[in-house]
């Protein structure tokens, strides 16, 4: 009867053994998981500051660049149907708008 309980408090201790093996490797994959959240929760953070920067100064270039696209069209007129040499001389035309335009 001794032997038996001896037989079973050492299978009890060889279970409680690989629980606490199973444990610390949890938690060690817990503190890692809960580390990489955190730094991904602060790389959003950042990604959304530089947005929030960023927009405003785009919709101002892209207003700019509307600007400018409306100013080339008014000084320009009404396109020529594709394929004609109408069209090529109107894309000539608008080659040398741009050159100047970025010229000055």
């Amino acid at each position: 009867m001794g032997l038996f309980i001896v037989n079973l408090l050492v299978r009890l201790r060889t279970q409680l053994v690989k629980l606490n093996t199973y444990q610390s490797t949890f938690e060690k994959m817990w503190t890692e998981d809960r580390a990489n959240d955190e730094r991904v929760r602060r790389e959003a953070a950042q990604e959304r500051q530089i947005e929030n920067l960023r927009t405003p100064q785009l919709m101002q270039a892209r207003a700019r660049i509307e600007n400018q696209i409306n100013e080339i069209l008014e000084g320009v007129g009404p396109a020529p149907p594709r394929g004609t040499p109408e069209y090529e001389q109107f894309m000539r035309e608008i080659g040398d708008y741009l050159r100047n335009v970025e010229g000055n």
